[in-house]
């Protein structure tokens, strides 16, 4: 049997393309005997580990989003879906977030029954990053729900969760792709990193927002940098996913278009550390 330890990484709307990846391994008969997440790669994994294929996760998450082909009779049948998405916003400018995180999961894991880490059918790390600490912090039992909160918590985007006896924040800002959860097996060992490649655009000054992002993603480069020297997978995969910001998951066909496109060099890394897929 073909076994992977996957490890998914942070970066909020690009990591819809995980469903891709993970398609991928299933029409490839590897079993997927473990899996760890930061933020978005917290939600992905829960999904994934609670036994849904990744063709069911995106199939329910597509009534969500406007795609190309819809037709109009199409768009209807989606609206309350649609409209589910003015839920998520905080407009109360005394929160800690401009998003509700319930809401927020509430849409992505509405159809997810289990709701602690021992239900799950595949085991499951996640990783969350204590606010006053910035500790790096390991969660793999108990409650589901307020551990992907945690780990999703995108500082300025999402209030804080209070979990654990702690105050903790978005998983990436302590580790984004948390392939050292699966160091000690001998399964391959996969790491897929979603942080966009930066590329200059001349004559361009950033916008607040964008420089926001970018500001984030600066920060979590150099951390992945740390950590790759430290110690490396047997597989590093960064797809790098291009002009996508975090919130923007109404270009969901262009995510799922990129990752598609990226599949062949993923399976030519794992070919390369004698996967035979």
């Amino acid at each position: 049997m073909k076994e992977v330890a996957l490890a998914l990484g942070g970066g909020g709307a690009r990591g819809l393309a995980h469903l891709k990846y993970l398609e991928f391994f299933e029409e490839s008969d590897v079993s997927i005997t473990r899996i760890s997440g930061s933020s978005i790669g917290a939600i992905m994994g829960a999904l994934f580990a609670s036994g849904k294929s990744a063709k069911t996760i995106r199939e329910e998450l597509q009534q969500y989003f406007i795609f190309k082909g819809d037709r109009k009779r199409d768009v209807v049948k989606k609206v309350p879906d649609l409209m589910s998405w003015l839920t998520m916003i905080n407009l109360d400018v005394r929160e800690a977030g401009i998003m509700k995180a319930d809401a927020f999961l509430e849409n992505f894991m509405e159809e997810l029954e289990t709701m602690s880490f021992e239900d799950l059918e595949i085991p499951l790390t996640v990783i969350a990053t204590d606010f006053w600490s910035g500790e790096q912090v390991v969660i793999n039992s108990g409650p589901l729900k307020p551990a992907i909160m945690a780990s999703a918590a995108i500082p300025g985007v999402f209030p804080p969760v209070e979990h654990m006896d702690r105050v903790l924040v978005d998983g990436s800002l302590s580790t984004s792709v948390p392939y050292f959860c699966h160091c000690d097996g001998d399964d391959l060992n996969v790491g897929i990193d979603l942080s966009p490649d930066r590329v200059p655009k001349k004559g361009k000054v950033p916008k607040a927002r964008e420089a926001t992002e970018g500001m984030f993603d600066i920060f979590i480069d150099h951390m992945v940098e740390l950590q790759l020297k430290e110690s490396k997978p047997d597989v590093y995969f960064r797809p790098g996913i291009e002009n996508v910001g975090i919130l923007e998951f109404d270009k969901v066909e262009s995510i799922y278009d990129q990752a598609e496109k990226s599949v062949s060099k993923l399976k030519a890394l794992c070919r390369e550390q004698g996967l035979e897929i």
